[in-house]
């Protein structure tokens, strides 16, 4: 055999036997997700009611969550497209929140929280308040896949208490990767 073809094919052997034991590139590092959410909604809705009370005719209600791990922080607002429909109303609205959720066990969990009202037009010679503050205490208990939660405010300002009980239930429907969920919701309120 001639002798450069067979010094070219040693070279040739030799260099891919040195390139086939060469290490892998190293991987990526893998990107731990985000230790908090952020959610944004908005709903149109034809009344605004809350507590029995019709604050306003149809509204626009954005709001803005950011949560982290078990604490969860945000703002809610109403503004109606027509503040004339309910004369004397407080609009616009702005609520501040806040909750931390206590898991007990896989069934249990106690979630204290808080809102802040405020209503910054709020005609006060109507006997609306600009702002108030309420804390709340919530039970969250699940059985058969039905979750209870009994539900107390206080709102210092109106000095007055709430009490009230959701009842949530959720219905796989695997077919079409959603589900079809179930809410109720009783309660009282002192004015």
């Amino acid at each position: 055999m001639n002798k450069p073809i067979l010094a070219t094919l040693a070279a040739v052997t030799c260099a891919f036997s040195l390139r086939a034991q060469t290490p892998p590139a190293p991987t990526p590092p893998v990107t731990a997700p985000p230790s908090y959410t952020v959610t944004v909604t908005a709903a149109a809705v034809s009344q605004y009611m809350w507590r029995g009370l019709r604050l306003s005719g149809a509204a626009f209600q954005p709001a803005v969550e950011v949560g982290a791990g078990n604490l969860a922080v945000g703002l809610w607002a109403s503004t109606p497209f027509d503040p004339q429909v309910v004369p004397d109303s407080s609009d616009p609205e702005f609520d501040l929140y806040g909750s931390y959720n206590f898991t007990v066990n896989d069934a249990v969990s106690i979630t204290p929280g808080f809102t802040t009202y405020i209503f910054p037009k709020a005609p006060t010679s109507a006997g609306w308040y600009r702002a108030t503050f309420e804390p709340n205490l919530a039970l969250n208990y699940t059985v058969s896949g039905l979750k209870l939660t009994p539900k107390v405010y206080y709102d210092f300002v109106t000095k007055g208490a709430t009490f009230e009980l959701n009842a949530f239930y959720a219905v796989p429907l695997k077919d079409l990767g959603t589900e079809l969920d179930f809410t109720g919701q009783i309660g009282t309120y002192k004015w």
